[in-house]
């Protein structure tokens, strides 16, 4: 409950559409999602380093993206099987309070001004 709650305020608080957490699976090395506001599919699952929250887990640095489909590292394949297009996104890693272990990625996708 407690992650769902911190979605929806991420979401409220920059005035997005929807909002994700994605759980670093440490016996996989790959990311999950854990709670999403809105979902289409039951999981999104994604290795470190493939996609916007897959480099963002990687290199442990933050991505304001204003058009994914221009970014390199965009992976449309969530978007393909939802049916959701996504426009933007601000993904940043989730790391232990001393920033040593990885926890996960917090995205929020589509601003709806500014």
């Amino acid at each position: 409950r407690v992650l769902r709650a911190i979605a929806q305020e991420a979401c409220e608080a920059a005035d997005c559409e929807r909002a994700s957490f994605f759980q670093f699976d440490e016996e996989r090395g790959d990311l999950f999602t854990r709670v999403a506001t809105e979902l289409e599919i039951a999981e999104i699952r994604t290795e470190l380093g493939k996609g916007i929250s897959g480099d963002v887990a990687l290199t442990r640095r933050r991505a304001n993206v204003p058009n994914p489909s221009a970014d390199s590292r965009w992976n449309s394949d969530v978007d393909r099987l939802t049916g959701y297009q996504t426009r933007n996104l601000l993904a940043m890693p989730i790391l232990s309070p001393h920033g040593k272990r990885l926890l996960g990625v917090l995205q929020v996708i589509n601003k709806r001004a500014g």
